[in-house]
């Protein structure tokens, strides 16, 4: 099946019964490191959270707000959130990605697990950058190999850390050789322009 297009994925996922094999978790280490990460962060956006496998590492009242390309798993995943108290408010991506529909830091958190391994490459830096402009931190568990690998059509091999040196980000990661897997913590920081013009305007020059 093609993966080149919005329609063409759309439909992959659409068509994909099953998003995660017969694995509904996503590992004792990674678990740990969403709880720490998200700790006391009540407001949450998840990106691509398929069918909610993480959200029970958030804590109690949390509000999470799911986007994600296709509808397919949302029955699942609201009667996970339901399950564990959490509100759930869920957005539809139409059409190609362009921005996500939400104010500038409009979440305490943005969590993507294993869900920008499957964002295409011309898409990529602008769904980070998205993701850095609707959070006040963004928590990244992601498939990446320091070494070519073959790859299904639907996986792409990012390096993030790459990506978020280029959009200005400030972030600490690790990564587990054995499993191929990177954990990332972000945030953006402000641009020299941005700090000079903020600090002019707390100490009252005009």
């Amino acid at each position: 099946m093609s993966y080149n297009n919005y329609k063409e994925v759309k439909n992959y996922w659409d068509t994909r019964l099953v998003p995660n094999g017969n694995d509904e978790t996503v590992g004792q280490d990674n678990e740990d490191f969403l709880r720490l990460m998200t700790l006391a962060n009540k407001k949450a956006l998840e990106f691509g959270p398929g069918t909610g496998r993480t959200i029970h590492t958030y804590e109690e009242g949390t509000h999470i707000t799911a986007f994600d390309i296709s509808s397919n798993y949302y029955s699942r995943l609201k009667a996970k959130a339901e399950k564990l108290g959490f509100g759930l408010e869920y957005v539809q991506q139409r059409g190609e990605f362009d921005k996500l529909p939400f104010k500038k830091n409009n979440f305490e958190v943005a969590v993507a697990s294993q869900s920008l391994l499957h964002v295409r490459p011309e898409n990529i830096k602008k769904v980070v950058s998205e993701l850095l402009r609707v959070s006040k931190k963004l928590v990244i568990i992601n498939f990446y190999s320091k070494e070519e690998i073959k790859l299904a059509e639907h996986n792409f091999n990012h390096d993030l850390e790459s990506i978020l040196k280029d959009l200005g980000a400030e972030y600490v990661g690790e990564w587990d050789e054995k499993s191929n897997i990177i954990r990332i913590v972000s945030e953006l920081k402000e641009t020299p322009k941005k700090q000079k013009r903020r600090k002019k305007k707390a100490s009252g020059e005009s």
